[in-house]
């Protein structure tokens, strides 16, 4: 088992979810669904792609030590719609039901910050990238995404900076000019920060 899996949520608990008796294997093939009840998964071996059910987006690829079901495991009928395939020759899946998962939470107190610091996190993120697309503008979206980062960011890589604020390198660049010309930016020695 890579020692990854015993990272994230489980870090610094002691616990080793694949030794757990409550933890099940589930082995898929590439192109395989993923289909498991309510709990969560940690990906032993391979990877899955996490798709929106309702209009097939891929929203994830979470790979060997990743987890999956752990934001929307006490969700219940609000969980959002996605399957998971599995994205690798040979897939292998720990996974804990929610039942067992809840008196994991209950006897490990170590555990349950860990998982309220990781739904946290997820929230932050998700909230952001909610932001990003509810911009009306693509200024606005880059000032809030510098903002997001302690308002400054390295001016390096343009196409994936673009693509994470879901614009096109021209609009990202005609937006810094014009942030820079209107004096909200500044743009030197490799970094664009607020000013």
């Amino acid at each position: 088992m890579p020692e990854r899996i015993g990272l994230g949520i489980f870090a610094g608990t002691g616990t080793d979810p694949g030794a757990l008796p409550c933890a099940e294997r589930f082995f898929f093939s590439k192109g395989d669904t993923v289909t498991l009840p309510p709990g969560i998964g940690l990906i032993e071996q391979g990877g899955v792609k996490v798709t929106s059910s309702d209009c097939g987006v891929e929203l994830n690829a979470i790979c060997e030590g990743g987890m999956f079901g752990v934001s929307t495991l006490f969700a219940g009928e609000n969980s959002p719609g996605t399957s998971l395939t599995a994205s690798s020759r040979e897939t292998v899946i720990i996974f804990i039901s929610q039942d067992d998962f809840a008196g994991l939470l209950a006897s490990d107190g170590a555990l349950l910050r860990n998982y309220l610091s990781f739904v946290s996190r997820r929230i932050c993120f998700l909230s952001g990238k909610v932001g990003t697309f509810v911009s009306p503008s693509a200024e606005g979206k880059l000032l809030r995404h510098i903002a997001q980062n302690g308002g400054s960011i390295e001016d390096g890589n343009m196409k994936r900076l673009a693509a994470m604020l879901s614009m096109s390198r021209a609009s990202l660049y005609r937006a810094l000019r014009s942030l820079a010309a209107s004096g909200r930016v500044e743009r030197s020695g490799g970094v664009i920060r607020i000013l």
